[in-house]
């Protein structure tokens, strides 16, 4: 249930953040390419205070709270290219590592990601989400604390610690899953239709990179790096979405694969999260 001071403050957000969109007046795209890949190398998209310098130069308007971040030894910045109005620019990353909750997983790879960006109406740049996971310099971080802060119990509550701890909240039989894997958990069943109380998943690359519970028909409960656990719009994040419904809660269900859309079995009535 959205409480009035929520919706001010969620009206007050996106506000805030159509605004300082426009900071970025007069930038290149490569020029905004290698700011934003200095700043992710240095950790900025894992820190809410650095993050406001990356803000300005994408087009996303809240940070997730990542549950898995990607370590790097180099990256290379390859020339821009013109898609029609948009700019695609490759970053080539030397990656060492991928941490995720409580694991370091070293295996050393090669990986691009490749950046869109739009133009904006002042005349800048940004870049379009949905956004990558961090890719951060391993000599700057500390992995193994990392992969700590990342567990589900500790202080930092990732997109995917959130969903676990609300759904338990609502009795559910869940165990903690990573945004990632939510598709494939054994308490969890795929609905056409996502109703309050249900989970949703924003995908980038094939698989979900934020998750959070549906409060009502306009917004969602997620953890994001830059605002905290808020209630917001079902627009704060870009991608597909995909819903779910705790198993035992109700009996609609879909067969779906993640490049085909869903088949509807049975559409449920809405419900809301108490």
């Amino acid at each position: 249930m959205i409480r009035p001071y929520q919706r001010v403050v969620i009206a007050t957000l996106a506000a805030a953040l159509a605004t300082a969109q426009g900071t970025a007046f007069g930038l290149d795209p490569l020029t905004v390419v290698r700011e934003v890949a200095r700043l992710d190398g240095a950790g900025a998209r894992l820190s809410p205070v650095e993050w406001r310098k990356i803000a300005p130069l994408v087009e996303w308007p809240v940070e997730p709270a990542w549950d898995r971040l990607i370590l790097i030894k180099a990256y290379e910045i390859t020339t821009p290219r013109r898609s029609g109005d948009d700019v695609e620019v490759d970053l080539r990353y030397n990656v060492s590592a991928e941490v995720t909750p409580g694991k370091v997983v070293r295996k050393k790879r090669q990986q691009t990601v490749r950046l869109t960006l739009t133009p904006t109406p002042d005349g800048g740049w940004l870049v379009r989400g949905p956004p990558h996971p961090p890719f951060v310099f391993e000599n700057a971080s500390d992995p193994e604390a990392l992969a700590q802060l990342l567990e589900p119990s500790s202080k930092y509550e990732s997109n995917s610690a959130l969903v676990w701890r609300l759904l338990r909240e609502d009795g559910a039989n869940f165990t903690y899953t990573r945004s990632a894997d939510i598709p494939a958990s054994p308490h969890l069943m795929e609905v056409a239709t996502g109703a309050a109380g249900d989970v949703v998943g924003y995908y980038a690359d094939g698989e979900p990179y934020q998750v959070g519970v549906i409060e009502d028909e306009e917004s969602v409960v997620s953890s994001t790096l830059s605002h905290g656990r808020q209630i917001l719009p079902f627009s704060a994040f870009s991608g597909p979405t995909r819903y779910w419904r705790p198993i035992g809660r109700g009996e609609t269900s879909v067969a779906a694969s993640p490049d085909a859309g869903a088949e509807e079995k049975e559409t449920p009535a809405p419900r809301r999260r108490r």
